[in-house]
C-alpha cells in the first residue's frame, strides 16, 4: 500500500518535499505551513492544508469559505475527481431565491388583501399570509439543511476513511 506524498510551495515559490502526512503535521505544528498553504500530492491533486483532516486539530477542522473555493487552481466545476463540491454555495443561492420568492408572494397577497373590498377576505389574508409565509420558509429551510447535512455526512465519512487508512498504514498494514 502506497503512502501519499505531499509537496508545498515556500515563500519563494520553491516546491518543497516530498513529505508524508506525519511530516506535514510536524511542519504545521512548527507553523512552517499554515491552514491556507496550498499542498500538492504526488498525483498532482492540489488542496489547501486546512482541508486535510486532522492536520490542524479542531481549531482548523472547518475550512473557511475562501479555503473551500480556493483549494485548487481548478474551478469546482472542473474538479473531475469530485473531491470538492459547490453544493453549499448552491444551497446558499437557492435559499436567497426562496426568501425573495416568498416575500414577493407575500407582498402580492397582502396587496391583493388591501385591494379587496370584502372585510372578511382582507382579514383572512392579513392573518394567513404571514403565517403561511413563515411556515413555508421554515420547511424550505429544513429541506435545504437536510441536503447540506447529507453532503457533510459524506465529507465526514471520507475523512474518517482516510484517517483509518492512515492508522492502518502506521500499524504496518495489519
Amino acid at each position: 500500500m502506497s503512502t501519499t506524498s505531499f509537496f508545498y510551495y515556500d515563500q519563494g515559490d520553491q516546491k518543497q518535499g516530498p513529505f508524508n502526512k506525519r511530516q506535514i503535521r510536524e511542519l504545521a505544528a512548527q507553523k512552517i505551513i499554515t491552514s491556507t498553504t496550498l499542498l500538492e500530492t504526488d498525483s498532482g491533486h492540489q488542496e489547501v492544508a486546512g482541508q486535510i483532516s486532522g492536520l490542524f486539530g479542531s481549531l482548523h477542522s472547518q475550512p473557511t469559505k475562501t479555503q473551500q473555493t480556493t483549494g485548487s487552481s481548478r474551478p469546482v466545476l472542473f474538479d473531475i475527481g469530485f473531491t470538492r463540491f459547490f453544493t453549499n454555495i448552491l444551497i446558499s443561492i437557492i435559499w436567497c431565491i426562496i426568501i425573495f420568492a416568498h416575500f414577493l408572494g407575500a407582498f402580492g397577497a397582502m396587496f391583493y388583501a388591501f385591494d379587496s373590498t370584502d372585510r372578511t377576505t382582507r382579514a383572512i389574508f392579513l392573518l394567513a399570509v404571514p403565517l403561511i409565509t413563515v411556515i413555508s420558509l421554515l420547511f424550505s429551510r429544513m429541506g435545504l439543511e437536510f441536503v447540506a447535512m447529507c453532503f457533510r455526512i459524506e465529507k465526514n465519512t471520507r475523512e474518517t476513511k482516510e484517517y483509518l487508512r492512515e492508522i492502518k498504514e502506521q500499524l504496518g498494514g495489519k
